[in-house]
Protein backbone atom coordinates (compact mmCIF):
# COMPACT_ATOMS: atom_id res chain seq x y z
CA UNK A 1 0.00 0.00 0.00
CA UNK A 2 1.33 3.45 -0.38
CA UNK A 3 0.07 7.06 -0.46
CA UNK A 4 0.33 9.91 -2.42
CA UNK A 5 2.19 11.86 0.26
CA UNK A 6 4.91 8.53 -0.37
CA UNK A 7 5.05 9.12 -3.91
CA UNK A 8 5.71 13.04 -3.42
CA UNK A 9 8.16 12.88 -0.84
CA UNK A 10 10.55 9.96 -2.91
CA UNK A 11 9.70 12.11 -5.90
CA UNK A 12 11.14 15.62 -4.00
CA UNK A 13 13.85 13.26 -3.13
CA UNK A 14 15.14 12.50 -6.33
CA UNK A 15 15.34 16.04 -7.70
CA UNK A 16 17.29 17.35 -4.29
CA UNK A 17 14.29 19.00 -3.06
CA UNK A 18 14.29 16.79 0.13
CA UNK A 19 16.82 14.97 1.98
CA UNK A 20 16.16 11.66 2.94
CA UNK A 21 13.98 11.85 6.34
CA UNK A 22 12.52 14.87 5.55
CA UNK A 23 9.07 15.84 5.29
CA UNK A 24 7.46 18.39 2.69
CA UNK A 25 6.18 21.59 3.95
CA UNK A 26 2.08 21.22 3.92
CA UNK A 27 2.12 23.83 0.69
CA UNK A 28 4.98 21.48 -0.64
CA UNK A 29 2.75 18.53 -0.11
CA UNK A 30 -0.75 20.17 -1.78
CA UNK A 31 1.59 21.46 -4.23
CA UNK A 32 2.74 18.12 -4.88
CA UNK A 33 -1.09 16.34 -4.49
CA UNK A 34 -1.87 18.75 -7.59
CA UNK A 35 0.53 18.46 -9.34
CA UNK A 36 0.59 14.26 -9.03
CA UNK A 37 -3.52 14.54 -9.87
CA UNK A 38 -2.47 16.53 -12.80
CA UNK A 39 0.10 13.89 -13.78
CA UNK A 40 -2.71 10.67 -13.67
CA UNK A 41 -5.34 12.52 -15.70
CA UNK A 42 -2.39 13.16 -18.43
CA UNK A 43 -1.40 9.64 -18.51
CA UNK A 44 -5.59 8.55 -18.58
CA UNK A 45 -5.65 10.76 -22.01
CA UNK A 46 -2.42 8.92 -23.33
CA UNK A 47 -3.46 5.69 -22.20
CA UNK A 48 -1.14 4.99 -19.91
CA UNK A 49 -3.56 4.46 -17.21
CA UNK A 50 -2.31 3.34 -13.83
CA UNK A 51 -4.54 0.07 -12.36
CA UNK A 52 -5.12 -1.05 -8.80
CA UNK A 53 -6.88 -4.32 -8.13
CA UNK A 54 -10.56 -3.93 -6.38
CA UNK A 55 -12.87 -6.65 -4.61
CA UNK A 56 -16.50 -6.34 -5.07
CA UNK A 57 -19.49 -8.42 -3.57
CA UNK A 58 -22.16 -8.73 -6.24
CA UNK A 59 -25.21 -10.14 -4.91
CA UNK A 60 -26.97 -12.11 -7.63
CA UNK A 61 -30.85 -12.42 -8.13
CA UNK A 62 -32.29 -15.59 -9.05
CA UNK A 63 -33.21 -16.29 -12.69
CA UNK A 64 -31.23 -12.74 -13.61
CA UNK A 65 -28.45 -13.29 -16.23
CA UNK A 66 -26.70 -9.94 -16.80
CA UNK A 67 -26.41 -7.06 -14.61
CA UNK A 68 -24.53 -3.55 -14.82
CA UNK A 69 -21.55 -2.69 -12.66
CA UNK A 70 -20.44 0.81 -13.09
CA UNK A 71 -20.72 4.72 -11.83
CA UNK A 72 -24.61 4.23 -12.95
CA UNK A 73 -25.36 0.66 -13.21
CA UNK A 74 -27.65 -1.86 -11.02
CA UNK A 75 -24.20 -2.08 -8.85
CA UNK A 76 -22.70 1.42 -8.32
CA UNK A 77 -18.80 1.44 -8.20
CA UNK A 78 -16.12 2.90 -10.21
CA UNK A 79 -16.12 1.46 -13.92
CA UNK A 80 -13.99 -1.99 -14.21
CA UNK A 81 -11.15 -1.92 -16.51
CA UNK A 82 -10.71 -5.62 -16.16
CA UNK A 83 -12.59 -8.71 -14.56
CA UNK A 84 -9.66 -10.76 -13.47
CA UNK A 85 -9.98 -14.60 -14.03
CA UNK A 86 -9.35 -14.73 -9.66
CA UNK A 87 -12.90 -13.88 -9.50
CA UNK A 88 -15.37 -16.28 -8.31
CA UNK A 89 -18.89 -16.98 -7.05
CA UNK A 90 -20.04 -17.75 -3.43
CA UNK A 91 -22.85 -20.03 -2.42
CA UNK A 92 -24.34 -21.46 1.09
CA UNK A 93 -20.17 -20.90 2.27
CA UNK A 94 -18.52 -22.40 -0.69
CA UNK A 95 -16.83 -20.99 -3.68
CA UNK A 96 -17.24 -22.15 -6.88
CA UNK A 97 -14.31 -21.04 -9.74
CA UNK A 98 -16.03 -18.99 -12.75
CA UNK A 99 -14.73 -19.13 -16.19
CA UNK A 100 -14.48 -15.73 -18.07
CA UNK A 101 -15.73 -15.87 -21.59
CA UNK A 102 -15.30 -13.75 -24.64
CA UNK A 103 -18.41 -13.16 -26.94
CA UNK A 104 -17.47 -15.76 -29.57
CA UNK A 105 -17.49 -18.34 -26.04
CA UNK A 106 -21.13 -17.20 -24.64
CA UNK A 107 -22.95 -17.19 -28.50
CA UNK A 108 -21.22 -21.05 -28.78
CA UNK A 109 -24.09 -21.64 -25.43
CA UNK A 110 -27.15 -22.75 -27.19
CA UNK A 111 -29.55 -23.03 -24.33
CA UNK A 112 -28.68 -19.42 -22.43
CA UNK A 113 -31.91 -20.12 -20.09
CA UNK A 114 -30.78 -22.91 -17.67
CA UNK A 115 -30.49 -22.46 -14.30
CA UNK A 116 -28.77 -23.79 -12.06
CA UNK A 117 -24.72 -22.67 -10.51
CA UNK A 118 -22.98 -20.47 -12.76
CA UNK A 119 -19.84 -21.90 -14.09
CA UNK A 120 -18.62 -18.36 -16.21
CA UNK A 121 -19.21 -15.30 -17.11
CA UNK A 122 -19.06 -12.73 -20.46
CA UNK A 123 -18.11 -9.26 -19.31
CA UNK A 124 -19.67 -6.53 -22.52
CA UNK A 125 -17.06 -4.17 -21.76
CA UNK A 126 -19.09 -0.68 -22.61
CA UNK A 127 -18.71 3.22 -21.05
CA UNK A 128 -19.87 3.95 -18.58
CA UNK A 129 -21.01 0.81 -17.07
CA UNK A 130 -20.27 -2.75 -17.95
CA UNK A 131 -22.59 -5.62 -18.14
CA UNK A 132 -21.39 -8.94 -16.91
CA UNK A 133 -23.62 -11.77 -17.99
CA UNK A 134 -23.60 -15.44 -15.97
CA UNK A 135 -24.41 -18.81 -17.61
CA UNK A 136 -26.56 -20.92 -16.00
CA UNK A 137 -28.50 -18.45 -14.74
CA UNK A 138 -28.53 -18.16 -10.48
CA UNK A 139 -31.11 -20.12 -10.03
CA UNK A 140 -30.86 -20.72 -6.27
CA UNK A 141 -29.64 -17.95 -3.79
CA UNK A 142 -28.35 -15.94 -2.00
CA UNK A 143 -25.48 -16.05 -4.58
CA UNK A 144 -22.72 -13.38 -4.75
CA UNK A 145 -20.45 -12.87 -7.53
CA UNK A 146 -16.66 -11.87 -6.14
CA UNK A 147 -15.46 -9.75 -9.03
CA UNK A 148 -11.89 -8.86 -8.55
CA UNK A 149 -11.11 -6.53 -11.14
CA UNK A 150 -9.01 -3.75 -12.29
CA UNK A 151 -9.38 -0.18 -11.79
CA UNK A 152 -8.47 3.26 -13.48
CA UNK A 153 -6.68 5.10 -10.52
CA UNK A 154 -7.77 8.59 -11.50
CA UNK A 155 -6.57 10.98 -9.03
CA UNK A 156 -5.75 10.72 -5.10
CA UNK A 157 -8.49 11.96 -3.01
CA UNK A 158 -6.13 13.01 -0.36
CA UNK A 159 -2.47 13.25 0.69
CA UNK A 160 -2.89 10.41 3.32
CA UNK A 161 -5.49 8.24 1.25
CA UNK A 162 -4.43 4.02 0.58
CA UNK A 163 -4.23 2.82 -2.62
CA UNK A 164 -2.65 -1.04 -3.23
CA UNK A 165 -0.57 -0.73 -6.30
CA UNK A 166 1.02 -3.28 -8.86
CA UNK A 167 4.51 -3.56 -7.77
CA UNK A 168 6.41 -1.27 -9.81
CA UNK A 169 3.86 1.99 -10.26
CA UNK A 170 5.00 3.60 -7.30
CA UNK A 171 8.22 3.95 -8.07
CA UNK A 172 7.04 4.97 -11.53
CA UNK A 173 4.66 7.45 -10.53
CA UNK A 174 7.67 8.85 -8.16
CA UNK A 175 10.11 9.28 -11.06
CA UNK A 176 6.96 10.87 -13.58
CA UNK A 177 5.97 13.55 -10.71
CA UNK A 178 9.93 14.29 -9.88
CA UNK A 179 10.13 15.35 -14.07
CA UNK A 180 7.03 17.43 -13.39
CA UNK A 181 8.14 18.75 -9.99
CA UNK A 182 11.63 20.09 -10.90
CA UNK A 183 10.68 23.44 -12.78
CA UNK A 184 8.89 24.81 -9.97
CA UNK A 185 11.84 24.22 -7.95
CA UNK A 186 14.33 25.04 -10.55
CA UNK A 187 16.00 22.18 -10.93
CA UNK A 188 17.34 20.32 -13.55
CA UNK A 189 16.42 16.62 -13.56
CA UNK A 190 19.65 14.19 -13.51
CA UNK A 191 20.29 12.26 -16.95
CA UNK A 192 19.72 9.30 -14.78
CA UNK A 193 16.40 10.66 -14.17
CA UNK A 194 15.48 11.23 -17.38
CA UNK A 195 16.63 8.04 -18.86
CA UNK A 196 14.53 5.67 -15.89
CA UNK A 197 11.24 7.81 -16.38
CA UNK A 198 11.65 7.32 -20.17
CA UNK A 199 11.89 3.49 -19.23
CA UNK A 200 9.11 3.91 -17.12
CA UNK A 201 6.82 5.21 -19.71
CA UNK A 202 8.07 2.85 -21.85
CA UNK A 203 6.95 -0.05 -19.48
CA UNK A 204 3.00 1.38 -18.82
CA UNK A 205 3.00 1.50 -22.49
CA UNK A 206 3.61 -2.16 -22.63
CA UNK A 207 1.50 -3.15 -19.83
CA UNK A 208 -1.83 -1.07 -20.99
CA UNK A 209 -0.74 -2.83 -24.63
CA UNK A 210 -4.00 -4.91 -25.24
CA UNK A 211 -2.12 -8.00 -26.85
CA UNK A 212 -4.95 -10.84 -27.87
CA UNK A 213 -4.86 -14.48 -26.31
CA UNK A 214 -5.04 -17.22 -28.58
CA UNK A 215 -7.55 -19.58 -26.75
CA UNK A 216 -9.99 -22.48 -26.80
CA UNK A 217 -13.29 -22.68 -27.77
CA UNK A 218 -15.43 -22.93 -25.06
CA UNK A 219 -16.04 -26.63 -23.94
CA UNK A 220 -12.84 -27.71 -25.02
CA UNK A 221 -9.79 -27.93 -22.64
CA UNK A 222 -6.32 -26.87 -22.94
CA UNK A 223 -3.51 -26.68 -21.20
CA UNK A 224 -5.04 -23.02 -19.53
CA UNK A 225 -8.26 -23.67 -18.92
CA UNK A 226 -10.33 -26.05 -17.63
CA UNK A 227 -13.68 -28.34 -17.81
CA UNK A 228 -15.62 -27.31 -15.01
CA UNK A 229 -17.99 -30.76 -14.14
CA UNK A 230 -20.76 -28.24 -13.27
CA UNK A 231 -21.57 -27.06 -17.09
CA UNK A 232 -21.65 -31.08 -18.74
Amino acid sequence: MTTALDIIKRAMRQIGVLSEGETPSAQQAADGLSVLNQLMASLGNASQMIYAPSLDQIPLTTNQASYTVGPTGVFVTDRPVEILASSFLTYQGVSYPLVPWNLADYNQITVKTIGGIPTGFYALMEYPNITVTFWPLPAQGPMVFNMWSLKQITEFASLTQQVDMPPGYDRTLSMLLAIDLAPEYLVEPSATLVRNTTQARKMLKRTNAQIPRLVMPYGIPDNNTYLDWRSL
